[in-house]
């Protein structure tokens, strides 16, 4: 531990300080960058082995040098270079079966075997088309970023804080969270209209997240999406509207060393080739009402698939409902939520039928700021509250989640999606031992905005596991905390 935060305070003081604005080499050039400090503390839930695996900390920064050129007002490009480094990731913070992964440092870990690692790749790198008179419009190609749920903004302030942190990547994703990212190779193109908008994609992932190699492009999965989102005004004067089409299709194969995650046995799954393709259809509605001086927020979100799991037959769902009251301005200026997801699973391994949800491509540290669990096979009753004593500078956070599973006959799932060609499936599933009750969770989080290019993090959650975890470990309680920097030059 000593050694890690040595190097990484080592690290900290050759970083230059936010001095530089964004800066123009010339009438078409600029250069931009930022650079994200993270030291992360994990106390997993316990193994009951001598040697504390699951406790540990690291270290990681991931840097950005980006240049956006614009030659002409309808052509766009850009470039951006991605550093990531590793600093003291834990190299026995796994266990066997069903006690697996202790933290995602272990996670971090499997793909090199290095405690200490550095690469540098491109995450972002393409070649843009746009209407001047509409910035919205625009076809690009080549290596890109791309969320689901963000494809146009409202300019509701209200609107917008739900889609950024309630709506966004539910399905596909940055995964902006972990040290590696995930950016896109293909196209995406959109025609925006004062009322509308209407926003094509059709890629594939580079490898990242979890896996430091971020240079490669995960050859055997497609994804296709089509999203139609109707503005304010159109439903209503602060209602928005988004329907969404998503196709994706996964030919790795346990050849690959990709065997699917799901509540089968295991040879069984290691012998399914066959490929993963589903069809996916579903939508928001995002509304903010006037309540006296308070404002109501309302969020409704939901999604049918179909398609085949392999050998097996694939159809599943999600839905998800919010709502939150923003009380007038005062020193706090409160703002309370509650909400209430429900996944399927699959309530039968041997009927030749796949009935989880499947999350694709996901951010999954938005719905679950400590990452011990995802959205598939989920249940999450939550209360939130926020504060912000200072507009625009200082914000806390604290949720309660209330964790159950849908089905017991299937899995506790964690992940975030493929991150590999080859040896990794993305998702991973521990057994519920015919448990339902998953855990109870409590955290918060502040953000302070000290400078216009400094933003601080800091969270801290605590887990109270139930029956499914008690089943699995000797310990109960699980702990995650981070603090993180990052300057933008």
């Amino acid at each position: 531990m000593r050694r890690t935060v040595a190097a990484a305070l080592a690290v900290i003081a050759l970083i230059p300080g936010p001095v530089l604005s964004q800066v123009r080499l010339s009438r078409d050039l600029t250069l931009s960058g930022s650079t994200r400090l993270r030291y992360e503390g994990w106390g997993w839930f316990d193994t009951g082995l001598p040697s504390d695996p699951q406790r540990y900390g690291f270290f990681a920064a991931q840097s950005h040098l980006v240049l956006n050129a614009t030659p002409a007002p309808w052509l766009a490009g850009r470039v951006d270079v991605q550093n990531t480094t590793f600093l003291g990731l834990p190299d026995d913070a796994n266990a066997p079966p069903p006690l697996g992964d202790l933290g995602l440092g272990a996670t971090y870990y499997a793909p090199e075997q290095k405690r200490d690692d550095s690469r540098v790749f491109i995450n972002q790198l393409f070649l843009g088309v746009k209407d001047p008179a509409r910035p919205g419009t625009y076809v690009r190609a080549g290596r890109f970023e791309y969320l689901d749920g963000v494809e146009v903004m409202s300019g509701d302030p209200v609107i917008d804080w739900v889609k950024r942190n309630r709506l966004t990547a539910r399905l596909i994703g940055t995964f902006g969270f972990s040290h590696v990212s995930r950016s896109f190779d293909g196209a995406t193109a959109a025609f925006d209209r004062p009322r509308w908008n209407l926003t094509a994609l059709a890629a594939r992932p580079r490898q990242g997240g979890f896996a430091i190699d971020g240079m490669k492009e995960i050859t055997d999965i497609d994804v296709a999406a089509l999203t139609a989102t109707l503005k304010p005004g159109v439903l209503g004067k602060r209602t928005e509207g988004r329907l969404f089409y998503i196709y994706y299709d996964d030919r790795r194969s346990p050849a690959d060393q990709v065997v699917k995650a799901d509540n089968r046995p295991a040879p069984v799954r290691a012998a399914d080739s066959a490929a993963i393709t589903i069809h996916q259809v579903g939508g928001h509605l995002v509304r903010a009402v006037p309540a006296g001086k308070a404002t109501v927020d309302l969020m409704a979100w939901g999604v049918v698939q179909k398609g085949d799991w392999g050998r097996l037959d694939h159809s599943a769902w999600a839905a998800a409902l919010e709502a939150g009251v923003q009380f007038p301005a005062g020193r706090l200026n409160p703002w309370v939520r509650a909400g209430y997801l429900r996944t399927s699973g699959d309530s039968d391994p041997t009927d030749g039928r796949h009935g989880t949800f499947f999350q694709t491509l996901t951010t999954v540290r938005l719905y679950a700021q400590f990452p011990f669990y995802n959205m598939m096979n989920s249940e999450d009753l939550f209360a939130q509250l926020v504060l912000r004593p200072v507009p625009g500078k200082l914000s806390l956070r604290s949720d309660v989640h209330l964790l159950r599973l849908t089905e017991a006959t299937d899995l506790w799932y964690v992940g975030s999606g493929a991150t590999l060609r080859e040896g990794n499936f993305g998702y991973g599933g521990r057994p519920s031992n015919g448990g339902k009750s998953l855990a109870t969770l409590l955290d918060a989080s502040v953000t302070w905005d000290p400078h216009p290019r400094v933003s601080v993090y800091g969270y801290a959650g605590h887990a109270f596991g139930k029956d499914v975890i008690r089943s699995i470990y000797n310990g109960r309680s699980g702990n995650f905390a981070y603090l993180e920097t990052t300057l933008k030059l």
